[in-house]
Formats: C-alpha cells, structure tokens, sequence
C-alpha cells in the first residue's frame, strides 16, 4: 500500500505544475505534507542520515496548516523536484522489513554476512518456525535440503543446509540452545 501512496503522491506533484483551481493545491499540500512526514519517520527508523530531514523540511514546506507563500513558478519547481526526489528515493522507503512470525523477537532481524554463517555467528531463536521465516526473508526461493543438530561449549545448534536459486549451498547455523532448554522445562514440569 506504501508504493501506491508515493506514487499517487508523486503524480499528484507533476500534475500540480499545471494551472488548477485552489482546491487541488489544498488537497496536494494535504497530501504531499502526510507523505513526507510518513517518509520522514520510517527514513527515521530505518537510521538514515540525510533522509529524515530532507522529508522532514518538505512536510514542514508543503504543510497545510501553516502555509509558506511562494511565487507559481517557484511552486512549480518545487513540486518537480519533491516528486523526482520522492521518486528516485522510494526505493530505500517502501524496501521491506524482514519478515517474523514472532513480531516481539529480535533473533529473526539478525542480518549482516557474517550472520548465520558458522557456530560463533549462530543466529538465536525461540522457534522453528523464526529459522524458516529468516530463510525466507534473507534467501527468497531457497530449498531447505539438510539439517543437523550439532552440540558444542555454548549450547545447541541447527544446521541447516539450503539451496540457493543459482545452484549453490549454503550453511545457515541458528541456536537453538533456548528451544531446547525450553523443551526439557517442559518435560520436567510434565512429570
């Protein structure tokens, strides 16, 4: 639904650079200031230097509520140069987040090369279900061929071998040390 936003947004923008009744401009500062202020806060959380700011003085520009009163050939440039920056800039803001199937944990956002890669970089989760889901968000389209349980000085880990959609293997580690020790309280409560 984002996508869509923006780019209503952005066609919004390039048609305001024709001669319309007031009321259209009304509707596209309401518009581009919520886009903006949006796009301002997720550039925001995504920790992106220069974005959040540049969004954030385009909000304040475009802002219904407190109006900046600037000449139509000024406006014009603006409203081409805030669509092709919204536009050429969408891609970092409507990029998706990682998937999980538990929204609470952060083991499912472990990214980086080296996570998952070998035991020191094991990645943590509660469940089976959250390795499956890291696979999917950080290798879509992969196969899950092997999987083996190794032990070693700091608990449990789950191996698991997949196939890449070029051909190639790879290893993905997870600990599993916390599902474990969660399945043995389990059992020792069951008794």
């Amino acid at each position: 639904m984002l996508p869509t936003i923006i780019y209503i947004c952005v066609g919004l923008l390039l048609l305001g650079v024709a001669p319309l009744p007031y009321g259209y401009y009304m509707l596209l500062r309401l518009v581009a200031c919520g886009v903006f202020a949006l796009a301002s806060f997720i550039a925001h959380q995504k920790k992106h230097a220069a974005l959040p700011w540049v969004y954030g003085l385009l909000a304040i520009l475009f802002n219904p509520f407190f109006p900046v009163y600037l000449t139509k050939e000024l406006w014009m440039y603006m409203d081409i140069g805030a669509a092709l920056l919204l536009l050429f800039t969408s891609k970092t803001i409507i990029k998706n987040e990682p998937k999980s199937l538990v929204q609470s944990s952060p083991t499912t956002l472990t990214k980086g090369a080296l996570a998952g890669s070998d035991y020191e970089h094991a990645i943590p989760v509660n469940t089976v279900e959250q390795e499956y889901a890291w696979i999917e968000t950080n290798h879509p389209n992969a196969i899950r061929t092997t999987q083996e349980v190794l032990s070693g000085r700091d608990g449990l880990v789950d191996v698991l071998v997949i196939e890449l959609p070029d051909g190639s293997t790879r290893k993905v580690y997870f600990d599993i040390t916390g599902i474990f020790a969660k399945y043995v309280a389990d059992l020792k409560a069951s008794k």
